[in-house]
């Protein structure tokens, strides 16, 4: 997830320093979202879902 970042992630990011974890899942899922709908089928979009999909799990626990 390190070589691109739109601004969803970096609010997630931003929320998630802050405390709002709320804030932070909805972030994170609407980024998951967008890149579930990107027909690509690069390596780069399976592992940004993977990691996405594991913070969203790591945050609503």
């Amino acid at each position: 997830m390190n070589q691109y970042k739109s601004n969803d992630i970096k609010l997630a990011e931003l929320a998630q320093e802050i405390g709002d974890f709320n804030c932070a899942v909805t972030y994170y899922s609407k980024e998951l979202t967008r890149l579930r709908m990107y027909s690509g089928g690069s390596t780069y979009k399976e592992k940004a879902t993977n990691e996405l999909s594991l913070k969203i799990e790591s945050l609503t626990q």
